[in-house]
């Protein structure tokens, strides 16, 4: 096989893990949070109201627990709502990671539709390096060009076909 193709085939996996590792953590602790959100008990009502004649004390207490459970109210939707997009983002890119992985198992295969996606993932990462060189100023132009470089070898390797 041609050692080209591996390094490429090498580089699907690389960035496959790259991305799923992480993206399959966060999907599985939202899962286990949603559970745990599923299995807790509803919360109970203010324990002040069983008293027959409260006195100050006991209405300031209520009052700070109230402005104190509202707070948490609040704090509690923010959380589910960025825990929430945060896991849409990573299970859009565990899905992404599996097509890259699945991408690179073609191209080990010698599989057309490997080669094809491929192409298209390298003409699209070259186009975005190479608006990123013309607009990224500093070090880190430096990466930009890399990139674009891995991206035109690859397109190279792709272009010269399954020797073997």
């Amino acid at each position: 096989m041609n050692p080209h193709i591996i390094f490429l085939a090498n580089q699907f996996y690389a960035v496959a893990a790259v991305l799923g590792i992480p993206s399959l953590v966060i999907t599985l602790l939202y899962a286990g949070y949603r559970i745990q959100l599923w299995l807790a008990p509803s919360s109970t009502a203010s324990s002040f109201g069983k008293v027959s004649n409260p006195d100050a004390v006991l209405l300031v207490l209520e009052g700070i627990t109230r402005a104190v459970g509202s707070l948490a109210a609040v704090w509690r939707f923010v959380e589910k709502f960025v825990f929430g997009g945060i896991a849409i983002v990573a299970c859009v890119v565990l899905a992404i990671a599996l097509a890259l992985f699945f991408v690179g198992r073609g191209l080990q295969g010698h599989q057309d539709w490997a080669r094809l996606m491929a192409g298209l993932v390298m003409t699209g990462l070259v186009l975005v390096a190479v608006l990123s060189v013309t607009s990224i100023r500093g070090p880190w132009v430096l990466l930009s060009f890399g990139v674009t470089a891995v991206g035109l070898y690859n397109l190279w390797a792709l272009w010269r076909g399954f020797q073997i």
